[in-house]
């Protein structure tokens, strides 16, 4: 930029190039707190050292009476786990070396839950709009009220269930 053939003033130039980056700044910021956020649809009530909640780019240390919101993943380390409780009073305890991601809640529609790997352990209340269902990569368990455990390897889900009935496809 030149003023009469001449380079402006290097502090011109410097506050202008502070000045833009302030404005991007602004701009990144209230896009992050501005977006839409995924409604909360369980707390966490135990859980221990080096277990995440967030997504694949940004997750955060969980911590207890943490919100755990709609299409959240959970990373547990082995060894690690944690619990999780619904308002209806289901609870979900994952445990070690696991990839869990609590379904995208819509109103009226049944809870979900993806187990990529891992233990899931749940005493699945009564479901007021159809059975909770645990997706895996091999099948699909179906829970309206059961006590259950699912194990989650490369090549198999096994369905524990010690209460209740479940539909396993």
């Amino acid at each position: 930029v030149t003023l009469s053939g001449r380079l402006l003033a290097t502090p011109a130039r410097y506050m202008l190039a502070v000045a833009v980056l302030a404005a991007l700044a602004a701009g990144l910021f209230s896009i992050r707190w501005l977006a839409p956020q995924h409604p909360a649809i369980a707390t966490v009530t135990e859980v221990s050292e080096g277990v995440t909640l967030g997504d694949e780019l940004d997750a955060d240390v969980a911590q207890v009476d943490s919100a755990v919101e709609s299409g959240q993943l959970v990373v547990v380390p082995r060894g690690g786990s944690i619990a999780v409780r619904y308002e209806d009073g289901t609870e979900i305890r994952v445990k070690g070396d696991s990839r869990v991601t609590f379904g995208a809640e819509q109103a009226g529609q049944p809870k979900e839950i993806r187990i990529e790997r891992g233990v899931a352990i749940a005493d699945v209340k009564p479901q007021a709009v159809g059975p909770l269902r645990f997706v895996t990569p091999h099948a699909v368990a179906a829970a309206p009220a059961a006590i259950l455990r699912l194990v989650v390897t490369d090549d198999s889900t096994i369905l524990d269930v010690s209460e209740g009935n479940v539909r396993f496809d």
